[in-house]
């Protein structure tokens, strides 16, 4: 029985997502479970997994085009970005049409209509677009994470190592990141004591501290290569990582 070559396999995936070497490498360790005996026959193609951006960018393109604009905010007209600064908070979550109503109304307390040739209704009418293009990806992708391949394994495609958990954000904490975080930030805390700091400032220093290098923590992090989704593959599949 002909088995799977993973590096042929690997740079196809690599061909097949544009170049995108970490999405591969989690397709293919998907085999490992999906495909224990490792024979072409049994080989699992799972359907591509998409963001929840990609639907936004497939399904609610206009939505997507405001609240992800990143271009310069000032060649924004004031109607169009006040729309963005009012549905960002709302990105991923739920939007009802109160919540319309009251940035409608909020727009005209604002005066931002008065240079456009939108009424109270007409502006509403263009946030109800908006909605029902948001709810649209939303609804995709949550049947998405309902019935993909992954999921029904239990495995989330969007989740990476973190110095933090923050499951809504898709974060596992890697613990020599923790480790190394606290080690700093209590360092730097004792210095500052030393020094003659009063407790209350030496906190406020050392959050300042260790917040700007848990930012550079976690582009290392990004860089690394270390991916807990191969892990948690790995894990149930119960596959020690050579």
């Amino acid at each position: 029985m002909a088995s799977i070559d993973l590096n042929k396999l690997f740079q196809q995936y690599v061909n097949q997502f544009g170049g995108d070497t970490r999405k591969a490498a989690r397709y293919t360790a998907f085999q490992y479970l999906a495909n224990p005996s490792g024979s072409v026959s049994a080989l699992k193609q799972p359907e591509t997994w998409y963001s929840l951006d990609e639907w936004y960018d497939y399904n609610a393109p206009s939505y997507s085009a405001i609240v992800n604009y990143k271009g310069d905010p000032n060649q924004l007209d004031a109607l169009t970005k006040f729309t963005a600064e009012q549905l960002k908070p709302y990105k991923g979550k739920t939007l009802n049409l109160t919540d319309l109503s009251k940035i409608a109304q909020k727009a005209v307390d604002d005066g931002v209509l008065g240079d456009t040739n939108y009424g109270p209704q007409d502006y509403y009418n263009q946030l109800k677009d908006l909605y029902t293009e948001k709810t649209a990806a939303e609804k995709a992708y949550e049947r998405q994470k309902n019935t993909h391949v992954f999921s029904q394994f239990g495995l989330n495609p969007e989740v990476k190592y973190s110095f933090k958990n923050d499951p809504a954000n898709n974060l596992v904490a890697y613990q020599p990141a923790v480790d190394y975080l606290t080690k700093k930030g209590n360092e730097r805390y004792n210095a500052l004591i030393k020094r003659g700091i009063k407790p209350e400032q030496a906190k406020a220093y050392t959050a300042a501290y260790t917040y700007k290098l848990g930012q550079a923590v976690q582009s290392k992090l990004d860089a690394s290569g270390l991916d807990p989704f191969i892990d948690q593959v790995y894990a149930k599949a119960r596959i020690r990582k050579p």
